[in-house]
């Protein structure tokens, strides 16, 4: 199997993937503390981190250049851009005067190998960029302290290289059984006030957990229906990554606390 280089990927000459031991993780005592402690220092003042057109605009590009449909509105990545600067300072005003609403996702279906259909929750641009500016003060802070180094899934510079590495790393060291399986229909049965209590033990910024609710109730529009739940997280959604990893964090660690070498490598 080979694949090309990337960032954290180690090729040999021919360009496969080969073995690389994964970080250490910490003791037992920095297991138990991750799993069950709140943060000694919480985030907080995040809000303010995104109320500058710079940030809001530069959220935009990253939007752009993920590509993508509109939302409920009708808006597209390219009728936004035609007049960007009127946008984005008529949202950040939003932003700064607290009259910023989250709008329902767009329902639409996208078909598995399996025969299935996924579906999926496409929010608006505005919407996105919002999410997409939260996304870029949280993840740097959730990477440094707090996601487990075995987890690659939606993380950045990791991915399916990292996660040979690690499968190949244990099964040198005499790990050779690999438990492959599926949390089905995950990201639409996250439960919303659970997934809220654990943000809270590591963000104190009300504003931004405002915010992350407002996305989570939001609701999806399907056939002209508006429709709420108090479970998921839309797949679709900019921010929805960050939160899936933010929720099983703690079934990582467990797994580490209890001796489990091959952990979440994928999800």
């Amino acid at each position: 199997m080979t694949y090309g280089s990337k960032p954290g990927t180690r090729c040999n000459a021919n360009n496969h993937v080969t073995a690389v031991k994964p970080f250490e993780c910490t003791s037992r005592k920095g297991v138990e503390y991750a799993m069950n402690q709140e943060w000694k220092f919480k985030l907080h003042s995040v809000y303010g981190q995104i109320l500058f057109d710079r940030k809001l605009t530069q959220s935009f590009e990253q939007v752009k250049a993920n590509k993508g449909a509109g939302g409920i509105d009708g808006d597209t990545i390219e009728s936004y851009e035609v007049k960007l600067e009127e946008n984005i300072m008529e949202l950040l005003n939003k932003l700064r005067t607290k009259t910023y609403q989250a709008k329902p996702v767009r329902r639409v279906y996208i078909p598995k190998k399996n025969g299935k259909k996924r579906p999926l929750g496409i929010p608006t641009i505005e919407d996105r960029i919002v999410q997409q500016s939260v996304v870029n003060i949280l993840q740097p802070k959730f990477e440094d302290n707090l996601f487990h180094n075995w987890s690659v899934g939606y993380r950045p510079n990791r991915g399916v290289q990292r996660a040979l590495q690690i499968i190949l790393w244990n099964i040198e060291q005499g790990y050779n059984h690999i438990y492959d399986c599926d949390i089905k229909g995950f990201f639409d049965n996250i439960p919303h006030k659970k997934l809220i209590e654990i943000l809270k033990k590591y963000v104190s910024d009300r504003t931004v957990l405002g915010l992350i609710e407002q996305w989570l109730k939001a609701g999806h529009m399907e056939e002209g229906k508006l429709i709420h739940s108090d479970y998921g997280t839309p797949q679709g959604g900019v921010i929805s990554p960050l939160l899936a990893n933010v929720y099983l964090n703690e079934l990582d660690w467990e797994w580490d606390l209890n001796g489990i070498r091959i952990r979440k490598v994928c999800r």
